[in-house]
């Protein structure tokens, strides 16, 4: 499936289904809400958004299988209002921001993702997870706010670099047996407003940066 110049939406309780097809979307974007549904059945289904976004609102059904790769050059990922994914070994490289709000539930496992050139965002009650994952942020930052939180273990990693890591509100990061790497000069990994970070035989790496926690925020 290519497209150039236009986009993909699917709305109120549509479905799409590829199977060995690599979707190919130039200079669009690819849209499902209303409780559609998206699936791929098998690794050679790929998608690649040049210069668009990637968006699921609204108990959108997102489902992968081991191996699935996405990526988006020049675009954004968002995710919002009550969508639950769970990607198993997926690759996603996000040339853009990246966004999971509004009680989503996004659980990673085996998977890397990378996010180049934006910021990723989790806010609003949302919900993330992930088990011998890397989430990667080169030349961006990572905000968590409005009651968001983040769990990894299992040998999982967080990296920043040239970046910030901000934490405002009741928000949670929880790592065990993991990696907390930032390596930016004049970067910081900051907290304020009763935000709660929990480290479980986790290594802390800070190289060029700093740490700054204020207003009743905690560090276990």
């Amino acid at each position: 499936v290519n497209i150039n110049g236009g986009s993909i939406d699917f709305n109120e309780n549509t479905c799409m289904t590829a199977s060995n097809s690599p979707i190919l979307v130039d200079s669009g974007s690819v849209i499902f809400t209303d409780t559609s549904t998206l699936t791929f059945t098998t690794p050679l289904t790929t998608l690649t958004i040049n210069n668009g976004d990637f968006e699921l609102y609204d108990s959108v059904t997102f489902l992968t299988v081991q191996g699935t790769q996405i990526t988006i050059n020049g675009g954004n990922f968002r995710v919002l209002d009550d969508v639950i994914l769970n990607f198993d070994t997926v690759t996603m490289f996000v040339g853009g921001n990246a966004l999971f709000a509004n009680q989503t539930v996004t659980s990673w496992l085996s998977s890397s993702v990378t996010i180049d050139g934006g910021i990723l965002t989790f806010s609003h009650t949302s919900s993330t997870t992930g088990s011998a994952t890397s989430i990667s942020v080169q030349n961006g930052s990572v905000l968590m706010a409005e009651g968001a939180s983040l769990s990894l273990n299992s040998a999982s990693t967080l990296e920043v670099f040239v970046g910030s890591l901000t934490m405002s509100g009741t928000t949670t990061l929880g790592m065990t047996d993991s990696s907390l790497i930032m390596q930016s000069a004049g970067g910081v990994f900051s907290a304020t407003g009763s935000a709660c970070v929990t480290l479980n035989n986790t290594n802390v790496n800070i190289n060029g940066g700093s740490i700054d926690f204020n207003e009743n925020t905690c560090m276990t």
